[in-house]
C-alpha cells in the first residue's frame, strides 16, 4: 500500500471471520500496526479470506506526534 507524505504510522483492524474460503474455522478479530518505509507499507495479513466491504475493517492512519491523520471505515 502506498501512503501520503505525513503519514508515520498505519493501524488495520480487522473482524473475525473465516480463516479462507475453504476452511469452516473462524479465526479471531487482529489488529496490526506499522511503520511506512518511503511512503510504502507492507504488511502479512494472517488470513486469507477478508471481504473488503465488511464494514467492520478499518485503517487508521498516524502522524509522527500520533495524530490521526485519517480513518477508513471501508478499504
Amino acid at each position: 500500500m502506498i501512503v501520503p507524505d505525513g503519514v508515520a504510522n498505519v493501524t488495520l483492524h480487522f473482524p473475525a471471520g473465516r480463516a479462507s474460503g475453504y476452511s469452516p474455522k473462524i479465526s479471531p478479530p487482529f489488529m496490526i500496526s506499522s511503520k511506512p518505509v518511503g511512503n510504502e507499507l507492507v504488511v502479512r495479513i494472517p488470513r486469507s479470506n477478508i471481504p473488503e466491504s465488511d464494514p467492520r475493517l478499518r485503517m487508521i492512519w498516524r502522524a509522527a506526534n500520533g495524530h490521526i491523520v485519517k480513518t477508513f471505515d471501508r478499504l
